[in-house]
C-alpha cells in the first residue's frame, strides 16, 4: 500500500499457501500412518516434526515486512535483525536472481542487494523478493532507484 510518504509492501499469499500446502500434505501421509499402524511411535515423531516444520514456516512467513516511510526503509525477518536505513543513506541498490558467485549460495534466489554509504557504518544485505507481492515490490525497486518520490508528494 502506497501513500505520499510511505510503501508497506504486501506478502504474496501463494508463496504461504503452497509451502504450507506441501507441507499438509506431508502431514496428511504421516497422520495417516501413525494411524494405521498403532504403536509406532516412529510415526508420531514424524508427524510432530512434519506439524513442527508448518509452524516454522507459517512464522517464518509472518515475520517478513519491509516498508519505506518518510525515507526510511526497514525489513525485518525472523532469523536476521531488523535492518532500518535512510534511502539518502543507500550508495546502491540493484535487483538480481541466482548465483552469480559461490557465495551467493546463502543468499535468496530472488532479492535486491542494499549497499550502504561507506560513512553509514551499516553492513550491505539483502531484501528477499520471494515473498513480497510482485507490484508492491517493483514499487519499491522504483523508490529505491529514484524514480518515485522518496519522502515526499509531488504536487
Amino acid at each position: 500500500m502506497m501513500n505520499c510518504n510511505s510503501l508497506d509492501v504486501r506478502k504474496r499469499p501463494s508463496f504461504l499457501y503452497i509451502a504450507e500446502g506441501f507441507v499438509g500434505l506431508l502431514l496428511t501421509l504421516a497422520l495417516s500412518t501413525a494411524l494405521r499402524l498403532p504403536g509406532a511411535a516412529n510415526a508420531w515423531q514424524a508427524v510432530a516434526i512434519v506439524a513442527g516444520i508448518g509452524i516454522y514456516i507459517g512464522v517464518w512467513y509472518a515475520a517478513f515486512r519491509v516498508t519505506v516511510i518518510d525515507g526510511v526503509l526497514t525489513y525485518r525477518t525472523l532469523i536476521g535483525r531488523t535492518k532500518v536505513i535512510r534511502l539518502d543513506d543507500i550508495e546502491r541498490a540493484h535487483f538480481e536472481v541466482g548465483e552469480k558467485r559461490y557465495s551467493d549460495r546463502d543468499r535468496p534466489p530472488v532479492r535486491i542487494f542494499i549497499k550502504p554509504r561507506g560513512d553509514s557504518r551499516l553492513a550491505p544485505f539483502d531484501i528477499n523478493a520471494a515473498v513480497f507481492d510482485n507490484d508492491d515490490f517493483a514499487a519499491l525497486i522504483r523508490i529505491l532507484a529514484g524514480k518515485e518520490p522518496r519522502s515526499k508528494c509531488d504536487g
